[in-house]
């Protein structure tokens, strides 16, 4: 039985219908032998069983020899090929049978003889045909040995030389009783090597293989002794052994035909439900077999391809057959190939091909054709994607390259725009055939100076600061593989993107530079004021924020403590506070400039007088106000002295004058009186004006 519990070669069917198919063919032929033998005689029974059995073997060993090839279980091919040969003996024992008067030998010695002979095989070959389960069976060579062994026990019993079984009048000799157990033990061993290896067989061949041994173990126990050839004993063992024939007959037709033929309908079924067109093709092309896809696909009925190119009915007919991909190789190749093929239908079909070789379809070859026009679209276009992507990919590249020149610190603009003008054209589809130019204030850049565009070239203009203005032109130098687009949508974008990288770059070298320059002006503008010979701070209300030296001497403190404290801390004179109070809130009011002095008393004890010029200003982003400290104590002393000075020498001149003036009065006392009077009445006039 097979996997599911049925039986294979009769359909189906369960265990009853299984054994009265097995038993009724057989009880059947042995009704026939025995209706005859009772009526006719027991030597009519005995050549009708033999030549039956004789038949059986025949036939079973001409299937095993003409149905090799369609089975890899060898063991049920060596049985019948045996009792194939056996049946040699077997007529040689129906021929010599005592009663049969065909030849000159006939008795019961010479036809035991045969029987134990032909016995003696069958048993051996059921523990041999075990060994080809897991081996390769050389038919000729097994062929050839039972010929030789044949040959040599018609040889043996013919001249006299087989040691006797049989004696008239007292029956079986103890040789051939020893031999007949021998055969039981040979076939019970074979038996069980026959269940050892019961995975290599399905269960109905099981089952009739031990049905047959177990039928030749009964015959060959009620042969075993006996002392008439006629009597029942040799009827029980006849009778058995077409039985035993039989279900070898009917092992061998399920193990090399039916479950073959079987395996052939379903491989058969499933060949036409392959879903890809699938064809048996010559080397020349020509359909031999073809399943229902590929009828499908051409549609028309399958059998109506065999006969037909393959080539000019699944291939491109356009191209000749020399040159087709798939049918130029078929004469040379000895391997598996595939090729992929373009049809003259604009549809795609993928060729999958493998040699076979065989009786049927010798030099043959298995062709699945599968239809990849979707999935060659889809190819197409991710090809066409990624080409895309690899455009997108070298814009990204030059960008990025272009964006990483931008980031150095030492760049000038000359140099970043010589960089970008070489890194443009690679962005591009072709850029061996470009060139790109950079025309701005700060010169002209190319990446090919000597080129001349020849066509209308790619171009962006932008301002920088909203002043410089910059020209990008980027175009062919050579003419373009394909003239249906010189420029993607995209490249045009690139340069929307290379031109906000330009001025953005642009501007940050040109606002370094400003602060370069700005740091510089500092420094030298800071060691000036650190050199300055006036003193100067910047504050707000709370505290000082810078103090030069000058003004650290100017006020005799440390630059460290005045930094931690106000102008009013510094002062300690009351109305001098008020006073700088006073003048901050004009400051606070809206005064731009404003200058006051006020008296400072030192920690060394000296009082110094200061005068202060305050501005305001803007200090790390804050409203603040800078102040310019001068020590005017020399100065107001030198003032006070020219003053005292200025007083002495106008009570000098005063007396001077007078003494003329006493003088001249003293001369002329009219005309002394008169300018007296009128010197009086001028400063009058000029006391009122004033």
């Amino acid at each position: 039985m097979d996997d599911l519990g049925k039986v294979a070669y009769f359909g189906n069917t369960t265990w009853l219908p299984l054994a009265l198919k097995a038993f009724l063919p057989p009880a059947f032929l042995s009704m026939i032998c025995i209706i005859i033998g009772h009526y006719v005689g027991f030597l009519a029974f005995h050549t009708l069983a033999e030549l039956i059995a004789i038949i059986i073997s025949l036939i079973a060993m001409t299937v095993a020899v003409t149905s090799t090839r369609f089975t890899k279980n060898q063991f049920v091919v060596v049985i019948s090929l045996t009792i194939g040969w056996c049946a040699c003996l077997d007529i040689a024992h129906v021929l010599v049978y005592k009663g049969m008067s065909l030849i000159p030998l006939t008795g019961g010695n010479e036809s035991t003889q045969f029987w134990i002979s032909a016995r003696f095989i069958q048993a051996l070959s059921f523990v041999a045909a075990t060994y080809f389960f897991r081996h390769a069976l050389r038919v000729w060579l097994l062929n050839l040995t039972l010929l030789t062994l044949i040959s040599l026990i018609l040889i043996a019993v013919f001249s006299g030389y087989f040691p006797q079984t049989f004696i008239d009048g007292y029956g079986v000799t103890p040789f051939k009783t020893y031999s007949e157990w021998v055969i039981i033990l040979v076939l019970c061993f074979a038996w069980l090597l026959l269940w050892k290896n019961r995975d290599f067989l399905t269960k109905t061949s099981l089952f009739y293989l031990s049905m047959s041994i177990l039928t030749m173990i009964i015959t060959e126990i009620s042969l075993s002794h006996y002392t008439n050839l006629f009597g029942i004993e040799n009827g029980i063992g006849h009778t058995l052994r077409i039985f035993s024939y039989w279900f070898i007959y009917v092992a061998l037709v399920i193990q090399t035909l039916t479950n073959p033929f079987n395996l052939l309908a379903q491989a058969a079924n499933t060949y036409d439900h392959i879903p890809d067109a699938t064809l048996i093709v010559q080397t020349d092309s020509c359909i031999r077999q073809a399943n229902y896809a590929a009828g499908l696909m051409r549609t028309m009925p399958a059998e109506k391809l065999v006969g037909q190119s393959s080539h000019a009915l699944f291939h491109n007919k356009g191209i000749p057959q020399s040159c087709c991909p798939v049918c130029s190789q078929l004469p040379n190749a000895k391997i598996p190939f595939n090729a992929e093929i373009e049809t003259d239908g604009g549809f795609w079909v993928e060729c999958s091909l493998s040699p076979i070789h065989s009786d049927f379809f010798p030099d043959a070859w298995v062709q699945v054709i599968r239809d990849i026009t979707p999935r060659k679209q889809l190819e197409l276009e991710q090809n066409h994607l990624t080409h895309v992507l690899g455009e997108r990919l070298k814009e990204l590249k030059c960008l990025y390259r272009i964006s990483e020149y931008s980031g150095h610190k030492t760049i000038n603009i000359e140099e970043f725009f010589a960089e970008t003008a070489r890194q443009l054209p690679l962005a591009f589809q072709f850029p061996e055939l470009m060139v790109a130019n950079i025309e701005s204030i700060w010169g002209k850049f190319s990446s090919n100076s000597d080129a001349v565009f020849i066509s209308e070239p790619l171009t962006k203009e932008f301002l920088i600061d909203s002043k410089s203005s910059v020209r990008i032109e980027v175009g062919y130098i050579y003419p373009p593989p394909s003239s249906s687009s010189l420029f993607l949508p995209e490249e045009a974008t690139l340069l929307d993107s290379v031109s906000t990288i330009l001025a953005s770059t642009v501007e940050r070298i040109l606002y370094v530079q400003q602060i370069t320059m700005s740091r510089a002006s500092e420094k030298y503008f800071q060691a000036f004021i650190e050199k300055a010979g006036i003193g100067i701070y910047v504050r707000n209300k709370e505290k000082f924020l810078y103090v030069n030296p000058r003004f650290c001497e100017i006020v005799g403190k440390s630059k460290e403590s005045l930094l931690t404290i106000g102008l009013l801390d510094l002062v300690k004179d009351q109305p001098a506070q008020e006073f700088i109070l006073k003048n901050w809130t004009l400051l606070d009011q809206g005064e731009p400039n404003l200058s006051y002095t006020f008296p400072y008393l030192r920690e060394d004890g000296m009082t110094i007088t200061l005068r202060v010029d305050v501005t305001a200003i803007s200090w790390e982003g804050n409203f603040q106000y800078l102040s310019l400290v001068q020590d005017i104590t020399e100065i107001q002393k030198a003032r006070e002295k020219i003053e005292d000075y200025v007083a002495r020498l106008e009570k000098a001149i005063k007396g001077t004058f007078r003494a003329v003036s006493n003088m001249v009065e003293f001369r002329d006392p009219y005309t002394a009186g008169h300018e007296y009077r009128v010197g009086l009445i001028a400063k009058a006039i000029g006391q009122e004006l004033d």
